[in-house]
């Protein structure tokens, strides 16, 4: 239930009538607030499928929360998680193969291993599925393509190369 004037989301819809007023939730408690976790998911999406209305929403959200960031950063902790996975982007990571293929598997694992807090994996067999997908089919051996900002690696077929790869990623992260 998003806010087009001042931006973050409701948690309620705009014509229930029995509350007093509409909250957006911002803080932290037991579980994650709704704005977080709209503008994580609003961004993994617009990086997956290439929207830049959905990324714009996430902008909208962050900047409305963004006087409590600076008045209250301790009780903002998963927004503030968020916004570091804003400002540093996605690292994209597009696997092409078979699923059954072991040398996938092994290539997989290697990127579970290694914490990327704005990683984008996404798996293509043959088909270009996602605008991600673009120009990075295969018919062969498995391959790990890596992107930041707007530096793509080599593909990778072994899972040493890739380790390194996604080592060298994060140092640049950092």
């Amino acid at each position: 239930f998003e806010d087009p004037v001042e931006g973050g989301f409701f948690t309620t819809e705009a014509d229930q009538r029995d509350l007093l007023f509409r909250q957006k939730a911002f803080l932290d408690g037991a579980v994650p607030p709704g704005n977080a976790m709209a503008v994580e998911a609003l961004l993994r999406l617009s990086w997956h499928l290439d929207r830049s209305d959905f990324q714009e929403a996430a902008r909208r959200a962050l900047r409305c929360a963004a006087p409590l960031l600076e008045k209250a950063p301790r009780h903002c902790l998963s927004l503030l998680a968020v916004l570091s996975v804003a400002l540093s982007g996605p690292v994209e990571i597009v696997m092409t193969g078979v699923r059954e293929d072991p040398r996938l598997s092994a290539l997989l694992e290697v990127v579970w291993k290694e914490f990327l807090p704005a990683r984008v994996l996404s798996l293509v067999s043959s088909d270009e599925v996602l605008p991600l997908h673009r120009g990075r089919a295969s018919g062969g051996a498995p391959l790990a393509y890596l992107c930041h900002g707007q530096t793509c690696l080599a593909p990778c077929a072994e899972p040493e190369h890739l380790a390194t790869c996604l080592a060298d990623l994060v140092k640049m992260q950092n």
